[in-house]
């Protein structure tokens, strides 16, 4: 199995619909009318194209944008069982630095937060030669 985590927005209000996703997430509408969905979990997919294409059709909405991280693709430690719910609000912070990778963020973080939900490697630095570290957080 496959470790995931990752955000998509999509247009408009969707808390309102009917689906069913066969892992964790959580939901919430943004103040411009769009809403988020916050998910993480394992797999069998093995691309985050084919996690992002997956849940758009169960969604059946057009997606404004997507972040998400999966194990075949980057680095990434989830710190809560797959079957765990998570109530709260959303929140991700991005590691951006020269001296910073995926096994630094973990040694200075994985411990200091009971919610941190994962850290994950993310898109390639634009300003460096290393990958953006980010830290998803449900509080």
């Amino acid at each position: 199995m496959n470790q995931f985590s990752g955000i998509i927005t999509f247009v408009w209000d969707i808390t309102g619909l009917h689906f069913e996703l066969p892992f964790s997430y959580l939901i919430w509408e943004q103040d411009d009318g769009n809403t988020n969905i916050f998910f993480y979990g394992e797999t069998e997919l093995i691309s985050s194209e084919e996690l992002k294409k997956f849940i758009i059709s169960t969604v059946g909405r057009e997606v404004i944008a997507s972040d998400i991280s999966i194990s075949t693709e980057d680095k990434i430690e989830l710190f809560i069982e797959d079957d765990e719910e998570l109530e709260g609000e959303y929140m991700r912070t991005m590691i951006e630095w020269a001296g910073e990778d995926f096994e630094s963020v973990m040694e200075n973080f994985w411990n200091s937060s009971p919610n941190i939900v994962a850290i994950r490697e993310a898109e390639k630095s634009k300003f460096f030669w290393n990958r953006i570290i980010k830290i998803d957080i449900v509080y």
